[in-house]
């Protein structure tokens, strides 16, 4: 399941900087995200006769990718409603909530293993100021390319 959400989030990213992208070389044309099929679209809003250059392909990999995403939530979700079926201790949580709970905690774990760079390069003994800032630096950038992750 770790996996699954790994790249889930990639998928909203490459949406997100694809956006970004699209504004700053089309800065007079509206561009926006919607929600199509099983997942995200950007989608150009306006009047603006313009049209963005590798828009369609790229929502029809986007399409694909969130497609493959969905089969792969719903085959997750019978695992674990196989695995509550199938439990001797009989769980009265629903699908829903453990799979919920198994996000938070993966969310949480992958925090803390970023966390962990920052606090070695803050707290590591005997490193020189150079390396200290090389750990510090990298830490900070992880830390801040997901800064929604950690909500416990």
């Amino acid at each position: 399941m770790g996996s699954f959400n790994a790249r889930k989030v990639e998928a909203r990213r490459e949406l997100l900087n694809r956006l970004r992208q699209l504004r700053r070389e089309y800065p007079g044309v509206w561009f926006d995200i919607a929600r199509q099929g099983d997942g995200l679209a950007i989608v150009q809003t306006g009047t603006n006769p313009k049209s963005a250059a590798g828009l369609a392909e790229f929502n029809a990999g986007q399409a694909r990718q969130y497609t493959a995403l969905a089969g792969e939530s719903e085959m997750l979700r019978r695992d674990i409603q196989h695995y509550l079926e199938s439990s001797p201790q009989r769980a009265t949580r629903t699908v829903d909530e453990l799979a919920a709970d198994f996000g938070k905690a993966y969310a949480v774990r992958e925090y803390r293993d970023r966390y962990r760079e920052y606090t070695r390069a803050v707290l590591e003994p005997g490193l020189s100021a150079p390396q200290r800032r090389l750990l510090f630096q990298s830490a900070l950038t992880e830390l801040e390319q997901d800064p929604g992750a950690f909500q416990p």
